[in-house]
């Protein structure tokens, strides 16, 4: 975080839906680490079937997803 800040780049943090828990969430751990959600970062939505290609570009630092368990 404090990189990005010298540098002047918002870390961006990615989330499926807006309204949705890991949107909540997501606020949620930044502000318990001191971090606000609204100026601090850059928080961009993603639908989860773009979630593959924007990896692949690397368009975020970090993301809150939701795990479907292993299969089997």
């Amino acid at each position: 975080m404090d990189k990005a800040r010298k540098l002047g780049e918002p870390l961006t943090f990615a989330m499926t839906f807006p309204p949705g828990t890991h949107a909540m969430w997501t606020r949620c751990y930044l502000g318990a680490g001191g971090i606000n959600p609204d100026k601090d970062v850059s928080l961009i939505v993603i639908p989860p079937a773009q979630m593959v290609a924007n990896m692949k570009i690397a368009r975020w630092t970090a993301s809150a997803l939701a795990n479907r368990g292993t299969p089997g």
